[in-house]
């Protein structure tokens, strides 16, 4: 059983690899290309091109990946800056969501 465990965390391991990896073609070929954007960010903008409606939030970002609030802030604030989502206001809390364009902005490259 921990076995198969490790079989499947790490085949998990090689989808999410090539997630980013694909991500990261993207914004090479992207007006973003001279961007530096952290492992996170590709993974966010990844997981962004495959569920149009999900939003992101400082304090789920942060729990996601382990991170202090303050560089979650910081992360998501800067894909803002580079138009790659829009930042909302629900309640109380700001949520950031990618826009309807988001894969022709990152170049339209690898579209399925």
């Amino acid at each position: 059983m921990t076995e198969r465990a490790i079989r499947a965390l790490h085949e998990y391991l090689v989808i999410k690899e090539r997630e980013v990896r694909e991500t990261e073609q993207l914004l090479r070929s992207s007006p973003f290309a001279t961007a530096a954007f952290y492992n996170r960010q590709l993974t966010l903008l990844s997981h962004a091109l495959k569920h149009q409606g999900f939003s992101y939030a400082f304090a789920s970002h942060s729990r996601s990946h382990r991170i202090t609030y303050q560089t979650a802030r910081t992360d998501l604030l800067a894909l803002e800056r580079a138009g790659l989502v829009e930042r909302l206001v629900r309640g109380w809390t700001f949520v950031f969501v990618p826009p309807r364009d988001l894969r022709h902005r990152l170049g339209g490259l690898g579209q399925r």
